[in-house]
């Protein structure tokens, strides 16, 4: 393209914006930000890739990503899923170091044989259940919501809400795995004209 060649911000402005005009897949976009070195195309594909199994991509989507970037991606996704299992396969302790909250009827050195504690192992099993749904996970970056929206039946009101506030930075992975994803693609990236 003639704006590689002169450098000229106009016409490579003028280029991208022509390229985003044709409605690629998401698939291509990332292949050509990698390709061509154009960054800004970088995150708007990989928001859309980062929840799709790279297995289920087909031959010609998994050709137009590249095998450089599939392979981060892919390292990515796995990490996650080991982070939802991980998440899914036993129920975090009860905030207060097992001890449960003052204020909870059970509270002590013997909360967690209590009543309220046996409700909270029995009512992560739903949260562990959508984690590890095999068609359709729950994404560790919706999962604080869907915990806030679970009752916890029979769990005192001030161990859970004590206990999600203290389990929620733990959920915070998923963000830290897409920007780690995200420089690793950028380094993917060729310096070019078309580079910002």
């Amino acid at each position: 393209m003639f704006a590689d060649k002169w450098i000229c911000e106009p016409a490579t402005e003028w280029a991208l914006q022509q390229i985003e005009n044709l409605g690629l897949r998401h698939t291509r976009m990332l292949g050509l930000a990698c390709e061509l070195g154009v960054r800004r195309w970088i995150d708007p594909a990989l928001r859309r890739l980062f929840h799709i199994p790279t297995y289920s991509l087909t031959e010609e989507e998994k050709k137009e990503v590249g095998n450089d970037a599939l392979a981060v991606i892919s390292s990515a996704q796995h990490y996650l899923t080991n982070e939802r299992m991980a998440r899914a396969a036993c129920p975090p302790p009860m905030s207060n170091v097992g001890f449960g909250e003052r204020e909870c009827a059970h509270y002590g050195i013997h909360h967690e044989k209590s009543p309220c504690a046996r409700a909270w192992d029995l009512g992560w099993k739903e949260v562990g259940f959508r984690l590890i749904h095999p068609e359709e996970p729950l994404h560790l970056s919706q999962a604080m919501w869907f915990i806030r929206s679970q009752r916890f039946e029979g769990v005192s009101e001030v161990c859970r809400i004590a206990t999600i506030e203290s389990i929620a930075p733990s959920f915070e992975v998923e963000a830290e795995i897409y920007q780690v994803l995200t420089e690793k693609l950028n380094t993917l990236v060729r310096m070019s004209a078309y580079s910002s």
